[in-house]
């Protein structure tokens, strides 16, 4: 009788961690095609410096979609070039540190979804732009959502920003400071003696940016 109320026990604790908010199982009931993925990479020591610099959470996006069998997987830009990622394998790497957004007031037709497919296969295989230039011809992964809802749908989501607009978005002093000396040391292998290596009027597209758009409903954050 103790076995049988251990497994009991046992496998309702399973269950129990399997839907707590922000794992696959849980995501997976209530994410849809064209939904769009935050996740944090929090101890990565490329992303995480990427989301403190960028005074954001998260330091990873990707588009959610669907095979012809409906499992859900994500389009993303990430390094060494863009691809499709099982759902679970994406979201795994979160910690349970996840955001969904979802197009506000539009329920994306069977058209759509195949546009944005469309969209994303034109742009797997793209390196990874470790300079976030969103003019080059490069991919990262904020400009590659970006781009491709603008192609399919028409939908412009967040704002294109210098890196001097994301430095002075830090109203903290020392907070400002770190981000200044991150941009330093991640553009130091292009600097030219006696010209400044931090390109900030370069133009880039942020998942802050992105995340923030009024445009976007939100389906689940780890905050909440």
């Amino acid at each position: 009788m103790k076995t049988i109320t251990f497994l009991f026990t046992f496998f309702l604790t399973l269950n129990s961690f399997a839907f707590s908010p922000g794992t696959c199982s849980h995501l997976k009931e209530i994410t849809k095609p064209g939904d769009i993925l935050f996740i944090s990479l929090e101890g990565h020591p490329f992303y995480s410096k990427i989301e403190k610099a960028m005074n954001f959470w998260s330091g990873h996006v990707g588009l959610v979609l669907s095979n012809d069998s409906g499992e859900l997987y994500v389009s993303e830009s990430t390094y060494p070039f863009s691809k499709d990622t099982d759902f679970c394998a994406f979201v795994n790497k979160a910690k349970q540190k996840v955001g969904v957004k979802r197009i506000a007031g539009r329920t994306l037709s069977e058209t759509d979804l195949s546009m944005l497919k469309e969209a994303t296969k034109s742009r797997l295989g793209y390196y990874y732009d470790l300079g976030f230039d969103y003019d080059s011809s490069k991919q990262f992964c904020s400009k590659f959502v970006y781009d491709v809802l603008l192609e399919a749908l028409g939908i412009e989501l967040g704002n294109i920003e210098t890196f001097q607009e994301i430095l002075d978005s830090h109203e903290d002093t020392q907070a400002r400071d770190d981000a200044r000396a991150f941009f330093e040391l991640w553009f130091f292998r292009w600097a030219i003696p006696g010209i400044p290596n931090i390109p900030w009027e370069r133009r880039t597209i942020t998942p802050k940016s992105i995340y923030y758009d009024s445009k976007l409903q939100t389906i689940f954050s780890w905050k909440t």
